[in-house]
């Protein structure tokens, strides 16, 4: 599963966590996203652009906590 997945795009091209996702990101990061924030591309977290974030792969060291 992408981390697109479980996101949500409005028209306006920002992006929604549907749910609390925690990821382990390939440089050794780890980046949370939360429900209630709409980022916009060029939004960066933790120095990460969100467009960067969207096609990872979580796997069983991402956590996924469902609402």
């Amino acid at each position: 599963m992408l981390v697109r997945d479980l996101m949500t795009q409005y028209p306006d091209g920002a992006w929604e966590a549907k749910q609390i996702i925690s990821i382990n990101h390939p440089s050794g990061n780890k980046i949370t996203l939360r429900p209630g924030i709409k980022m916009n591309p060029g939004f960066m977290a933790m120095g990460f652009d969100i467009i960067e974030l969207l096609d990872i792969e979580l796997d069983e060291k991402d956590s996924q906590n469902p609402m």
